[in-house]
């Protein structure tokens, strides 16, 4: 039993591996990482941000519904979306529309509509870099390897999504609660995320070989035999 469980370790070691080589997986992991940590820390300071500046409870909430409506509203048609711009291009959109509510809240401090806008923007931009980056993760495994693949996808996703919640305090209070500096830090790490998607847009990713590293490799087909020629008399 000892050997069976060192020999499965292997095998799981292996497919890690494997996975952790594919432009698109890699790809599909970081940008759904930044869409979540982005908007989590986002959405998480601004009630905090808005009481700061004098704004009721009513408002800040009206915020936050708002957010939640442009993150889940969008996905009627975030298929269609994904479908006729490709994963990589949706991935780069949803970045670059997350970005811009994030710049939008830079705008102005004293205005809710800024608030209302900007969030609701940023859910948007979630709303279409997540689903087409697990459109991305989804494609770069076999059926045999789902559950190895999908689990360290989202273990890592959701990692970078618990690192951005727990560590928003932190952060806003360390930057002396300066709302326009705690914007313009997550605004850098979106854009970051946009010139890598814009760049792997350019330069294109490879869709994974059917018969790539993670499937069993097919045997050839028996050729037929040549027929032998009669001998001479």
């Amino acid at each position: 039993s000892a050997e069976k469980e060192l020999a499965s370790q292997a095998v799981a070691a292996v497919s890690v591996a494997s996975l952790l080589r594919r432009p698109k997986y890699l790809f599909g992991i970081f940008g759904g990482a930044v869409s979540f940590g982005a908007m989590a820390g986002l959405m998480a300071a601004t009630p905090v941000a808005m009481k700061d500046r004098g704004f009721s409870f009513d408002t800040s909430t009206t915020t936050i519904e708002l957010h939640v409506v442009g993150m889940f509203a969008p996905a009627i048609f975030t298929g269609k979306v994904v479908a006729a711009l490709g994963p990589v291009r949706t991935v780069a959109a949803g970045l670059g529309v997350l970005l811009l509510g994030a710049v939008l809240l830079l705008i102005s401090t004293s205005e809710a509509a800024v608030y209302m806008v900007g969030l609701t923007i940023i859910g948007i931009g979630w709303n279409w870099s997540t689903v087409a980056s697990t459109a991305l993760i989804t494609k770069s495994f076999s059926k045999e390897k789902a559950s190895t693949a999908q689990g360290l996808a989202d273990g890592i996703i959701i990692g970078f999504l618990t690192i951005a919640v727990f560590t928003v305090g932190f952060l806003y209070k360390g930057l002396d609660q300066d709302w326009r500096l705690f914007v313009a830090f997550y605004s850098a790490i979106t854009a970051i995320a946009l010139v890598a998607a814009l760049y792997l847009w350019i330069v294109g990713i490879e869709p994974p070989a059917a018969s790539d590293a993670l499937q069993p490799q097919a045997l050839p087909e028996p050729s037929a035999a040549l027929p032998v020629a009669d001998a001479p008399p």
